[in-house]
């Protein structure tokens, strides 16, 4: 994973705060994402299209990812043993312009055992495990 963070640093990607609802509501949260190849040919992404964009690299070469959702926010997590309970590593993806690796494995880290400990009844407060999402029937969408 390091590598791939690595590599997109390299590649100039920048977090961006630039969040557009795909709709308004006010009991419904949503928020249009980017495809990979937008966040990687603009250089920036914001906290859900650098997650999605590391998900995917990290699923195509056969790591098991989690997108973590909370409260306004997305981070990245991962796993080499397949299971959660086993412990996954977090990274703050918004980190990816201006910070290391280690750096943002810490910052997710820390946010995750707090939405863990303080967030964990709120409904924004989700791991979805992206096998799991393709197992259920959550594909991608074709470009």
């Amino acid at each position: 994973m390091q590598a791939v963070y690595d590599y997109l640093k390299r590649r100039g990607i920048k977090y961006t705060d630039i969040a557009t609802s795909s709709q308004r509501s006010t009991r419904v949260f949503s928020q249009a994402v980017r495809f990979p190849i937008d966040s990687i040919a603009n250089s920036q992404a914001n906290c859900i299209d650098g997650t999605v964009l590391m998900a995917s690299i990290l699923r195509r070469i056969g790591l098991d990812a989690y997108i973590i959702l909370g409260p306004g926010h997305a981070m990245l997590g991962f796993s080499t043993t397949g299971n959660p309970q086993q412990g996954i590593t977090v990274v703050e993806t918004t980190m990816i312009g201006s910070g290391s690796f280690n750096e943002a494995v810490r910052a997710g880290g820390a946010r995750y055992a707090d939405w863990s400990t303080n967030q964990r009844k709120n409904p924004q407060f989700k791991l979805v495990r992206v096998a799991e999402a393709r197992e259920q029937g959550v594909m991608p969408i074709p470009r």
